[in-house]
């Protein structure tokens, strides 16, 4: 029986990028995925759940830094119907190995593909948006409610939720949590 992999255009379009590649790396992106890394980054995160791509951690000869890629493995290459063979390195259902490198230890469940996890700096926002006025609320002490917000933005509560998610997704460490029955959001102040 054979089983046919659901995928996204994008997951399609990454691991089609990743067969081309000497060594089935998904980086560097292809230029027109460059200003789309929130969507990679959840794309190649499915694929690694899925087992259709790879973490590494290459640790080089020479004893410099250890660096991560994420390297499409044999089932990923075969979901798009690319056949692995002995020259791509791809003959098993292992992850690949890195070329040139002395040690690749692979850990699929363990770590997180580069860029995968949240950003060390939040994306700035624009002066005087409603992301900024959002921010602002934020900050204070005891945190605000979606009603709150969303009477001082003037939109809907979930307009305001799906604000909300748009600052996670650049980086803003938004929190929440229920305070005398009231659900409550905050933020770091600085952000």
């Amino acid at each position: 029986m054979i089983t046919t992999v659901r995928l996204t255009d994008l997951q399609s379009l990454l691991l089609s990028h990743a067969s081309r590649s000497d060594h089935h790396a998904f980086e560097p992106l292809p230029e027109k995925l460059r200003d789309q890394e929130a969507r990679v980054r959840l794309s190649l995160r499915s694929l690694v759940k899925r087992g259709l791509a790879g973490v590494h951690t290459v640790l080089p000869e020479d004893g410099g830094p250890a660096t991560v890629e994420v390297l499409a493995t044999s089932a990923g290459l075969e979901a798009i119907g690319c056949e692995p063979t002995e020259t791509t390195g791809a003959a098993d259902d292992s992850v690949l190995p890195a070329p040139g490198a002395d040690e690749v230890a692979a850990t699929n469940t363990a770590a997180e593909p580069p860029g995968l996890s949240t950003p060390s700096a939040a994306t700035p926002v624009k002066p005087g948006s409603r992301a900024a006025q959002l921010l602002e609320l934020l900050a204070r002490d005891q945190g605000v409610t979606i009603t709150a917000l969303s009477e001082a933005t003037g939109t809907l509560p979930h307009s305001v939720r799906a604000a909300l998610t748009g600052l996670r997704k650049k980086g803003h460490a938004i929190t929440s949590a229920k305070v005398d029955g009231e659900r409550r959001y905050s933020v770091a102040a600085g952000q």
